[in-house]
């Protein structure tokens, strides 16, 4: 009898211990942190290339907004050059796409990696202002063959009208030809009437209404195919004969593909940003 007590009682010790150390193992799972290290390291790292490289594009994306709010009044001082309407809208699509990715980037850069969802979120809301940023510049920047077609028929008519005495149109051309030191679209002629008189035609006569942006102070812009002409309308100041179109249409140009190469700066940023969130999610599946 006192045997059986004896191992009865060692038989519910070891009950009793076995089910202690269940409970303990079950209160604290992760208590044996040599078995499963928690990666915290790395955890910090990547959530700091990740608030690093948003952090620049919020940054870039204020820039290109206050350019776009420049380059907005900057071209409405200037609205008597020709092909401004352009750089207007130009300057909404800078200002619009700048917001947005200011908006996108600043949100991931408060943002900190922690799950799978976090990062699909993220990535699909990026794909949006991708696709979003390359209609904006394939749509609303004007290419090479429309913004001639514009210009030129843009200074045809406005040069129509200021002959027939519009001030606007005449304050325009005075700007345009002081500025760039340039006389009428293709050149000095298109002022007289009639337009195709050339300077074999002495006796002709033409009337000859140049405006006096056309004329410079300095002896060295006077050009030799000038001189025909220059007896006739003022032999004392030397005369603009290079034509406003082609200056015009340098320096649309060259504003033009500049803005552009800020679009397609923008779209890579973001393309970039898109990409590592994707790689993000990649880490987090596995």
């Amino acid at each position: 009898m006192h045997l059986y007590y004896n191992a009865h009682d060692k038989s519910d010790l070891r009950k009793l211990g076995e089910l202690l150390s269940f409970e303990s193992s079950v209160r604290n799972p992760g208590d044996n942190k040599s078995e499963s290290p928690e990666p915290e390291g790395l955890k910090r790292q990547v959530n700091f290339i990740f608030r690093t490289i948003n952090g620049i594009n919020a940054v870039t994306g204020l820039i290109f907004l206050l350019s776009g709010i420049i380059i907005f009044f900057e071209f409405r001082k200037v609205e008597a050059d020709f092909g401004t309407s352009a750089f207007v809208i130009v300057s909404f699509v800078l200002g619009l796409c700048g917001i947005t990715f200011f908006i996108y980037s600043a949100l991931g850069f408060m943002l900190t990696v922690r799950s799978l969802q976090q990062m699909l979120l993220y990535a699909i809301g990026g794909g949006f202002v991708f696709v979003a940023m390359i209609f904006a510049c394939a749509v609303r920047i004007p290419n090479t063959s429309v913004l001639l077609r514009n210009v030129s028929s843009e200074m045809m008519e406005s040069l129509y009208l200021s002959k027939n005495g519009d001030p606007i149109q005449r304050a325009k051309w005075t700007y345009v030809q002081n500025s760039l030191h340039c006389c009428g679209v293709l050149n000095f002629w298109d002022w007289c009437e009639p337009k195709n008189v050339t300077h074999e035609q002495q006796g002709f006569n033409p009337q000859c209404a140049v405006p006096p942006s056309c004329f410079s102070n300095n002896s060295s812009d006077r050009l030799q195919d000038a001189a025909a002409i220059q007896i006739k309308i003022d032999p004392h100041r030397p005369i603009f004969v290079r034509g406003c179109y082609s200056l015009q249409m340098e320096t649309l140009h060259l504003n033009i593909n500049l803005y552009r190469s800020f679009g397609y700066l923008r779209i890579i940023l973001v393309g970039f940003a898109v990409l590592f969130a994707i790689f993000l999610m990649m880490v987090f599946h596995r």
